[in-house]
C-alpha cells in the first residue's frame, strides 16, 4: 500500500515537472516572503534576494525570480528560470524549456515506527513494483539539518524524466514524517544531442537546486 502510494505520488510529481514550463506563471498560496540573506547555517549560503517557502515544518529559500505553486498543501513546485533542453512526452517533441522544476512533498505520518532512513526507503522504493518505471543508480547517506537523509538518483522512461536527466531525489525523516524532494540530474553520460551551452544549463540549474537543498531548515 506504502509503495503504491509512493509511486503514485512520484508519477504525479513527475507529470507536474513534465507540465512545468507551461505552470510556472501559476502562483501557489503558500506563505512566502523576500529575505536579503536568511538566518541558515548553510554549506552553500542563500542568494541575496531569495524568497522563503514553508511545506509542513520545512521552510527552504528559492530564487526571486522563480515561480511556486501548491497542491493541497502536500507538495510545492518551483519553476527555477533557466533554459534546459527537454522532451514534450505528450507530442513527442524536442524544445528548450525557459523553466526547471524543483519539487518537493510532504508525506505525514508515512513513518509511523520511525525507521531509520535507509530502511525506510527500502521498504518504499518504488523500484520493487512490477512494471515500474524506477531503477535506482545510487544512494548516498546525508546529514540536512541534522536530520538524516539519503539522496537517491533514479533512471525513470524518458517519458518521465525531460528526455534527458535521471531524478535527483532526496528523502528527509523527520519523527514519523517524510519530505522529498525531487530535481533532474544529468547523467554520468549525456546525451549525444546535448550541447556545451545544454549541458552548462543543466549544470547551473543543478547548482541553484544544491542551494535550495542547503537552505532547508525546520520549524515547529
Amino acid at each position: 500500500m506504502k509503495k503504491g502510494l509512493i509511486i503514485l505520488v512520484l508519477l504525479l510529481l513527475i507529470i507536474a515537472m513534465a507540465y512545468s514550463a507551461f505552470l510556472y506563471k501559476n502562483k501557489g498560496l503558500l506563505n512566502t516572503k523576500n529575505t536579503e540573506h536568511g538566518n541558515i547555517k548553510n554549506k552553500i549560503p542563500p542568494q541575496v534576494n531569495t524568497k522563503e517557502a514553508r511545506l509542513g515544518s520545512m521552510v527552504l529559500n528559492y530564487p526571486q525570480n522563480a515561480e511556486i505553486y501548491v497542491n493541497n498543501k502536500l507538495s510545492v513546485s518551483i519553476n527555477l528560470i533557466q533554459k534546459i533542453k527537454m522532451l514534450n512526452f505528450v507530442i513527442d517533441k524536442r524544445y528548450v524549456s525557459d523553466s526547471a522544476p524543483f519539487s518537493v512533498i510532504f508525506l505525514k505520518n508515512e513513518n509511523p515506527d520511525k525507521l531509520l532512513i535507509e530502511k525506510w526507503f527500502d521498504q518504499n522504493n518504488p523500484e520493487g513494483d512490477k512494471q515500474s518505471p524506477f531503477s535506482v543508480i545510487s544512494k548516498e547517506k546525508l546529514k540536512i539539518n541534522n536530520l538524516e537523509s539519503l539522496r537517491v538518483v533514479f533512471h525513470v522512461t524518458d517519458d518521465r524524466a525531460g528526455g534527458y536527466y535521471n531524478l535527483n531525489n532526496i528523502y528527509i525523516s523527520k519523527g514519523s514524517d517524510i519530505y522529498s524532494t525531487e530535481s533532474f540530474k544529468l547523467p554520468q553520460e549525456p546525451d549525444p544531442v546535448l550541447t556545451v551551452e545544454d549541458i552548462k544549463n543543466i549544470k547551473d540549474y543543478e547548482k541553484t537546486v544544491d542551494q535550495i537543498i542547503q537552505s532547508i531548515h525546520f520549524v515547529e
